[in-house]
């Protein structure tokens, strides 16, 4: 299985006053290449997609374009929360992440997060990511 691990994108972030959306909109589409490139399974995103709770509808587009176009190549997305990001916000891609991949569950009792899958050659796989984040999860 052929993992990518990226964070902090910080989509919808200024730079000053300066839009950094043609910068993030450029990142997301060599990302894709990437993954195409070298057959990636799985992209895990380990927080702040977004630089705010509520990004602007611009960041939101970019993100939800590339949530479909990665799984239009057969490759999964796991995508974590960071202290930047809001929980809710990221919920809002959760029935299109659903359309297109298998569930995941989660054991709180264990901190598991975890999914079984077929790889894009068709090899069966699974993923489990521990957290270690809060006490109160």
């Amino acid at each position: 299985m052929r993992l990518l691990h990226t964070s902090d994108w910080h989509l919808g972030q200024n730079f000053y006053s300066k839009s950094r959306a043609a910068e993030h909109d450029a990142f997301l589409t060599w990302l894709l290449d990437r993954a195409q490139e070298h057959e990636v399974d799985a992209i895990i995103v380990a927080g702040d997609i977004f630089d705010t709770g509520s990004p602007p509808s611009y960041a939101r587009e970019l993100y939800n374009r590339f949530v479909v176009q990665l799984q239009q190549t057969g490759c999964r997305l796991v995508v974590l929360a960071g202290n930047h990001d809001s929980v809710a916000m990221l919920n809002e891609s959760r029935d299109i992440l659903a359309f297109y991949t298998p569930p995941w569950w989660r054991t709180p009792a264990t901190r598991r997060l975890s999914c079984r899958c077929a790889t894009a050659r068709r090899a069966p796989s699974s993923v489990r990511c521990r957290f270690y984040a809060r006490a109160s999860w």
